[in-house]
């Protein structure tokens, strides 16, 4: 399973641990600049690693461990790829040097583009140019022409194919015949590509996968899921600011005379199969849920994130037209400096609570996300969180996985 994400992660971590063999003139690791991730500081950001496990849904597959601790334990592809496409370039930024830690934003931006099922020529332009500055700076910074160094530029750093390989493999369910298989699913992969190129329409899951018991369907693969209040119940004053704000821009109507009161629904189906969760519902929840409420929404061509507070809809009075919506507590914009410098890959944002919500149709939710804490890893093994200050989390291989139809489960539930 995502063997290429398997094999980064192992390099990356024998090179800034200091773990990596050393042969000749290179026997002293002392030179090694990039060996950060030692003593007190290794444990201090596993310790980090292990906090963010809250803020991660149950959708985006098994999360990372405590690397510090777990690294020699089976850790998993998955918490591989979670680590390195999600944690570490916002956790790392100030472990590593700053040159090693700019090259290894420019792979973890160049792999997250070519992750995507639909690219712009100009972005598959621009991942070309960002793998080609890894590559070369990855051989000048840490191989740096020396013979001694040469087992540090594996075959991974040059073979992109195993990235196909790696996607392939893991949807081979019997070992009998894995070529012929294989093949076969290339000819599958190819063939639905094709189909959802000529025919975006087609969806590739049937009406009753998408099915659930006392679900509100509201057609384009959305549906709200149980629970739901039976009554209406009043709503905040800022709440009620902003809702009102949404109907007078959106929907026609006399809306002085809304009664203030809505009925809340706890979950949302997306039509990548995630589950949108609510703060109404996870904060009502007898578990330990991780949280599974922070979505990105792109409306009117921007791009926004936020924090889910409930969902609702409006029924228009004339037409009984039905409008699914959703409160939401905004993040403010990303920290516009860091962004570029990562490449895209550190999106900080502050956390703005009631004094940032909006109300948007819910069908302008894009997908689920995480908004980890900023933590930040000490060299004493202890740990800062800069408060009210998250950074984005994607679920890795999603837009893949789309592909495939599949249904998220909500093992919270």
């Amino acid at each position: 399973m995502h063997w290429p994400t398997l094999n980064k992660g192992q390099l990356f971590t024998d090179l800034w641990r200091g773990t990596m063999k050393s042969y000749g003139a290179d026997k002293d690791r002392s030179s090694w600049i990039w060996r950060v991730l030692t003593g007190k500081t290794w444990e201090s950001h596993g310790t980090t690693v292990a906090m963010s496990t809250t803020y991660i849904p149950s959708s985006f597959d098994r999360p990372p461990r405590n690397i510090a601790q777990k690294i020699n334990s089976g850790y998993k592809a998955c918490e591989y790829a979670l680590w390195i496409y999600g944690l570490a370039p916002a956790l790392l930024r100030d472990i590593l040097p700053r040159a090693h830690w700019i090259n290894f934003c420019k792979y973890v931006a160049g792999m997250k583009i070519l992750l995507s099922t639909s690219i712009k020529r100009e972005d598959v332009d621009h991942a070309e140019v960002l793998l080609c500055e890894f590559v070369k700076g990855f051989e000048e910074l840490y191989y740096q022409r020396n013979a001694d160094r040469l087992h540090f530029v594996r075959q991974t750093i040059h073979w992109t194919t195993e990235t196909l390989i790696g996607n392939t493999g893991e949807e081979i369910h019997s070992d009998k015949d894995p070529y012929s298989n294989a093949s076969q699913r290339y000819i599958l992969r190819a063939t639905t590509n094709a189909l959802n190129v000529m025919y975006p329409q087609i969806k590739l899951t049937t009406p009753e996968a998408t099915r659930t018991t006392n679900s509100f369907d509201l057609g384009d693969g959305f549906s709200f899921i149980p629970r739901h209040e039976l009554t209406s119940t009043p709503v905040s004053d800022l709440e009620a600011q902003a809702i009102l704000s949404y109907l007078h821009e959106n929907v026609e109507g006399n809306h002085d005379r809304w009664s203030r009161t809505v009925t809340r629904w706890a979950k949302l189906r997306l039509p990548n199969g995630q589950m949108a969760r609510s703060t109404w519902h996870e904060e009502r929840s007898n578990q330990k849920v991780r949280i599974a409420r922070m979505v990105k929404i792109i409306d009117q061509g921007e791009t926004y994130v936020g924090e889910i507070r409930y969902f609702f809809y409006f029924r228009e009075e004339v037409t009984n037209h039905v409008h699914p919506l959703c409160v939401v507590s905004l993040f403010s914009p990303p920290d516009q400096e860091l962004l570029k410098l990562s490449e895209h890959t550190v999106y900080l944002a502050q956390h703005q609570g009631d004094q940032a919500l909006r109300v948007f149709n819910a069908k302008k939710i894009d997908s689920v996300v995480a908004m980890v804490p900023d933590f930040r890893a000490q060299s004493d093994g202890s740990v800062d969180v800069i408060d009210g200050q998250y950074f984005l989390v994607e679920k890795p291989y999603k837009k893949l996985r789309t592909l495939s139809g599949e249904l998220e489960e909500d093992s919270n539930d």
